[in-house]
C-alpha cells in the first residue's frame, strides 16, 4: 500500500515538471494536407511534404504564410484558407483575437489547450 501511494506521488510530481510535445494532425484528414500541398505547388508557401504528419503549429504557421499572400490565391483557395484558419489559429494566436470555429467546449490556458 505504501509503495503504491509513493509511486502515485512520484508519478504526479514527475508530471508537473514534464514538458508537452507537439500535437500531430492525422494524415487521414487529407483536406488540409491537400490544400497545403496545392499552395506549395503554386509556390505560395514552401513545405516539405515528404515527412508527415505535421504538427498543428506547423500547419498553422504555413496557413499564416499563405495569408500574407492572399491576393495570389483564387476565390476558392481564399475561402478554404479562411476555413482552415478558423481551426488552426488557436494554436498560434492569442485567444479571441480572430474568428474561430464553433466548438462545443474549448479552453485555452498557458499550460494546455482543450477543444
Amino acid at each position: 500500500m505504501k509503495k503504491t501511494f509513493l509511486s502515485i506521488i512520484i508519478f504526479l510530481v514527475a508530471q508537473t515538471t514534464s514538458f508537452s510535445q507537439d500535437v500531430f494532425y492525422s494524415i487521414n484528414n487529407t483536406q488540409v494536407y491537400g490544400f497545403l500541398e496545392e499552395l506549395a505547388a503554386t509556390h505560395i508557401i514552401d513545405v516539405n511534404d515528404c515527412i508527415k504528419p505535421w504538427s498543428r503549429k506547423t500547419i498553422a504557421s504555413k496557413l499564416q504564410e499563405a495569408l500574407q499572400q492572399k491576393e495570389k490565391l483564387s476565390k476558392g483557395q481564399q475561402q478554404q484558407l479562411d476555413f482552415f484558419l478558423k481551426d488552426f489559429n488557436t494554436d498560434i494566436l492569442p485567444a479571441k483575437t480572430f474568428k474561430k470555429r464553433l466548438d462545443l467546449f474549448s479552453y485555452k490556458d498557458t499550460l494546455f489547450n482543450v477543444t
